[in-house]
């Protein structure tokens, strides 16, 4: 982690641009992404994937077109399935878990590049332990206070089957948006040790646009 420089945005400014649009920004919805999902249970030697194209519309309507499924059975059902079931549920009653000051409270950490974006980094403290909160880093773009990466150890386990939940959650921007395009979760199970799910979204299509290939 560097410095910033004397041509660097300051950092609080950049955050509380952040905060104000995390604060106004709708929610995505109306689109369209293609998925690449990649999922192991490495104490058991298992391994499997799905790709399919993720459709959602509204708000809290989510379905997956053109799914395949490859690899062993048991990750179909036991991990990616149930990756699966825990979006829509997500959606259907989403928590407010945003990173805003009423929930974290931030420290700043210094400058870092990210791919070829300039980031203020921050470490991010829950205020309490509710589901959905973690411990780690915010990673905010420089030039338009947009997230490229959050990364950390949620506080509460969302499950009794879990002990310990680690995620990075990777950003691109586009047309003025951040939009996620990798998800990678590591978790320690009560039933079958180790569970990774890596998640990549690729050509995003909104409002009925064909995406970009």
């Amino acid at each position: 982690m560097g410095s910033p420089t004397t041509a660097d945005p300051d950092p609080e400014q950049v955050l509380t641009r952040y905060h104000e649009q995390q604060r106004t920004a709708p929610r995505l919805r109306d689109f369209r992404v293609d998925v690449e999902v990649q999922a192991a249970l490495p104490d058991m030697g298992k391994q499997g994937g799905m790709t399919g194209t993720r459709v959602q519309k509204g708000l809290d309507s989510l379905s997956y077109a053109g799914a395949q499924f490859t690899g062993d059975e048991m990750i179909k059902r036991d991990v990616i399935t149930r990756y699966l079931n825990g979006e829509k549920e997500a959606l259907r009653n989403p928590p407010d878990i945003r990173l805003l000051p009423e929930n974290y409270r931030f420290e700043y950490r210094g400058a870092a590049l990210y791919l070829d974006r300039r980031a203020h980094v921050f470490e991010v403290i829950p205020r309490d332990r509710r589901v959905g909160l973690f411990r780690g880093e915010l990673w905010i773009d420089m030039e338009t206070a947009l997230p490229l990466r959050e990364f950390g150890r949620l506080v509460r386990n969302p499950s009794v089957f879990l002990k310990d939940v680690d995620f990075v959650r990777d950003y691109r921007l586009e047309d003025g948006r951040s939009l996620p395009s990798r998800f990678i979760t590591k978790s320690d199970t009560r039933l079958v040790g180790a569970a990774e799910i890596t998640v990549h979204f690729r050509n995003y299509a909104f409002d009925g646009q064909q995406p970009e290939r």
